[in-house]
C-alpha cells in the first residue's frame, strides 16, 4: 500500500525539501508557510495521497488551479492563469492579515 503523504511520515518540511522549494504550477520559490500539498491527480477525480501523487504548491496556485487536471491548467491562456492566481493571491495575503498572531 501507497504511504499516506498527508501523514506524520511525510510532513511538509520533507515535502518542501523533496521539492526544492519551488511551486510546482508557477515554479517560483515556496517559503514553507505558503506551501500546501497539491495532488498532482486531483482527488475528485480518483487521485491519492500517494507519495508520487503529492507535489509542492503556494497555496494560492493550489487553489486558483482547483480540480483541473495539470494538461487543463497549463493549457488556459496564460491570461486566464495570471487572473485566477492574481485573485487567490489577494485572498491569501488577506486571510493571513486577519488570522491571529501565533
Amino acid at each position: 500500500m501507497a504511504a499516506d503523504f498527508k501523514s506524520n511520515r511525510y510532513p511538509l518540511a520533507k515535502l518542501h525539501r523533496d521539492c526544492g522549494g519551488r511551486c510546482h504550477l508557477c515554479g517560483k520559490p515556496v517559503l514553507l508557510e505558503d506551501a500546501t500539498r497539491d495532488h498532482v491527480v486531483t482527488t475528485s477525480r480518483g487521485g491519492t495521497n500517494a507519495k508520487k501523487n503529492i507535489k509542492l504548491a503556494h497555496q494560492a496556485c493550489n487553489s486558483a488551479r482547483g480540480d483541473l487536471t495539470l494538461e487543463e491548467w497549463f493549457n488556459l491562456p496564460p491570461v486566464q492563469r495570471r487572473q485566477m492566481l492574481k485573485k487567490h493571491w489577494k485572498i491569501s495575503i488577506r486571510l493571513k492579515e486577519s488570522a491571529p498572531p501565533t
